[in-house]
């Protein structure tokens, strides 16, 4: 090849390795302005060095020029737009997956309401083909909406219609499978998570299994006086509420069931401030669902996001603004996608599954710190403890989320840790004025948390189990009316200190 051809052909190439960094930054900036959490300084800063390597590359490239000779200025272009290409690349994947995540957790999505057919644990049937011959016991007392279709998939699962025992109550039915009288149940499993809060069937859960499961949309149960809905207060102008759900589930996505966390998050972006307020799960309390009949808040969660919001707004006198849930599955895998946390306990114990706990610093991963928050019989203060030390563990996850290097360490694994086990009403607009803010005011925030506190009481009527009086927490009115004052303060901008 003639020196010229070979000249022609290196400014070619030169041109062409050009023309793709232009196009990967161009990518990259349309990415960026799309996901709107880049202050404007900030936005102009990322656009104006992306139009400086491009005319920088440009000019070492020496494509102004017709020959094609290849320079040490040259190679130098070269490997600088190979840089900026791959760069390109790579932060145009990481803001895309940012923007498919948090539209994904904005989005609205209803929690699947998953009914069971349970049979004892140590029962031979693996599926529910290897129970095609057994008595199915029925309830039309509880879900009844969904019953017939179950049985229709149970029919289709088998091959023929099950034989089925029929039961006034749920509670007789389950009875039933414990003492032998009938080898399966159909139930609603959310309604199985209550179980657990009655003695004559403490542990169920762990006494049977599931061989199969038939998924619905959960449906949300509305008050019958549906309080006339308020705006929510602007994030761009002033402080929040949001109500944070831990749901007693570990599936992969979210279904109804006990909310066994109960946190309100009041955060005041002008002033850094946030306050935690942790209502114990077993606190007795009118629920919104109940035409004023009182419940354990958990069992609010059965009845839907909305119940617990409710409940606890009308507890408090304010308006909740947001909702998030997110289930043990989920919180379990985002802990350990951020390295773990370290959280401070007041007292050594041993958790109901043998974590051990030291007195002062530990250091927890996902399983280990979910124990830790869920832990209630092993502490003196029983709920009020437990309440306690799940504002630890979600002190500790926030601190540890607002930090640049645990997003920068693993930012796949995070966002993936969210999908399908976390949802929020905010919009995606919501969450990317509080990102736009933080990048661009910087500073940390201060976090108190109170915890409400109560005395465990005799049993009581529960409106969610009919039939059986269940252990409760009174509250104590003191503690709620300071947790009220606390939140109009953070509201109004006040700096409190706890």
């Amino acid at each position: 090849m003639s020196s010229e051809n070979q000249g022609g052909s290196f400014r070619i190439i030169k041109i062409l390795i050009w023309l793709i960094q232009l196009a990967a930054e161009g990518v990259l900036a349309f990415m960026l302005v799309k996901l709107g959490m880049l202050s404007t300084p900030l936005l102009a800063g990322a656009l104006v060095v992306l139009a400086i390597l491009l005319v920088l590359t440009f000019l070492l490239l020496g494509i102004p020029k017709k020959e094609g000779k290849l320079t040490g200025a040259g190679i130098i272009g070269i490997i600088l737009a190979i840089v900026s290409i791959g760069g390109s690349v790579m932060a145009s994947g990481v803001t895309n997956q940012v923007i498919g995540t948090v539209r994904e957790v904005t989005s609205p999505m209803i929690p699947s309401s998953v009914v069971g057919v349970y049979v004892l644990a140590d029962d031979p049937a693996e599926s529910i083909t290897d129970a095609k011959d057994y008595r199915f016991g029925i309830s039309r007392a509880y879900d009844e909406a969904h019953l017939d279709e179950t049985i229709s998939a149970i029919d289709e699962a088998i091959g023929k219609a099950p034989e089925t025992l029929e039961f006034e109550t749920v509670f007789e039915m389950v009875s039933a499978l414990l003492n032998g009288e009938t080898k399966a149940i159909v139930l609603n499993e959310a309604y199985a998570s209550l179980l657990d809060d009655v003695d004559e069937f403490d542990g169920f859960s762990n006494k049977t299994k599931v061989i199969f499961e038939k998924s619905y949309a959960a449906e949300p149960v509305v008050a019958e006086t549906q309080k006339e809905e308020k705006p929510k207060r602007e994030i761009s102008e002033g402080a929040f509420i949001i109500y944070l759900s831990g749901s007693d589930t570990r599936n992969t996505y979210l279904t109804t069931s006990r909310s066994d966390v109960n946190i309100l998050a009041v955060v005041n972006p002008q002033t850094k401030e946030i306050l935690l307020v942790n209502t114990p799960r077993d606190a007795y309390v009118p629920i919104s669902v109940g035409s004023g009949a009182y419940d354990k808040l958990t069992h609010c969660g059965v009845y839907g996001i909305n119940c617990s919001r409710d409940t606890l707004a009308t507890l408090y006198g304010v308006d909740i603004d947001y909702t998030a849930q997110i289930n043990f599955t989920g919180m379990e895998t985002l802990i350990d996608n951020i390295g773990g946390i370290t959280v401070n306990s007041d007292v050594a114990f041993t958790t109901f599954d043998g974590v051990w706990v030291d007195f002062g610093e530990n250091y927890f991963n996902g399983s280990q710190a979910l124990s830790f928050a869920r832990e209630r019989k092993s502490l003196a203060g029983g709920d009020n403890d437990r309440g306690r030390n799940q504002m630890k563990v979600l002190t500790a996850v926030i601190k540890k989320m607002t930090s640049a290097n645990t997003l920068l360490e693993n930012y796949s694994g995070i966002l993936g840790s969210l999908g399908g086990m976390f949802t929020t009403d905010m919009s995606y607009e919501d969450i990317s004025t509080i990102v736009k803010s933080q990048l661009s005011d910087g500073g940390s925030w201060n976090i108190n948390s109170y915890a409400v506190t109560g005395m465990g009481g005799s049993s009581q009527y529960c409106y969610a189990m009919p039939g059986w009086n269940l252990y409760v927490t009174y509250l104590n009115d003191e503690a709620v009316a300071r947790a009220s004052s606390l939140m109009q303060k953070v509201l109004e901008g006040e700096h409190i200190e706890l």
